[in-house]
């Protein structure tokens, strides 16, 4: 849970990203990050590591220590909480960026619906880049809070029983 100033410091930039998104219709594909950090965006690139999720494979659970942030390449996750499924996402999202930032424990679990390529980085590995390149940290920060607006706005997704379509 968020103490009282962490949920002021969200929302603002939860508002900021707003802004930006509905004043420029931009679309995210880590846009922020190679805009405001090119060399940085690439020296990212370079330190994660690609892997393959399969059917059903869990990328984060909810309430537990989530060490990792993911961007989710390409692939189709379902988003659930206490056991319920609340949105299906496709690729070109970040998964795990709400944890990395508030350093709280996963409100959802991720798990995935088909065969899924994602980039990771370790919690320790961002925060020593972040450390040393301060620019890096905004230019995240941009990307994620576009990330955020983005899955905001869209509408979550959910598969219907073939009775209700």
């Amino acid at each position: 849970m968020l103490t009282l100033e962490g949920q002021y410091i969200v929302k603002n930039l939860v508002l900021i990203a707003a802004a930006i998104v509905i004043g420029g219709k931009i679309r995210h594909r880590m846009q922020g990050l190679m805009r405001f950090a090119p060399d940085e965006f690439t020296a990212l690139l370079h330190r994660g590591t690609w892997a393959v999720a399969k059917r059903g494979e869990k990328l984060v659970e909810q309430g537990e220590e989530l060490n990792r942030v993911f961007f989710i390449h390409s692939g189709r996750f379902a988003v659930r909480v206490d056991g319920k499924e609340v949105a299906q996402r496709q690729g070109g999202q970040f998964v795990g960026e709400i944890s990395f930032l508030t350093q709280a424990t996963p409100t959802a679990t991720v798990e995935v619906l088909e065969p899924t390529r994602y980039l990771f980085w370790d919690r320790p590995l961002l925060e020593e880049l972040i450390e040393k390149e301060p620019t890096l940290y905004y230019a995240m920060l941009s990307s994620m809070n576009l990330d955020l607006i983005t899955k905001l706005l869209s509408p979550p997704q959910l598969s219907l029983p073939l009775a209700e379509r």
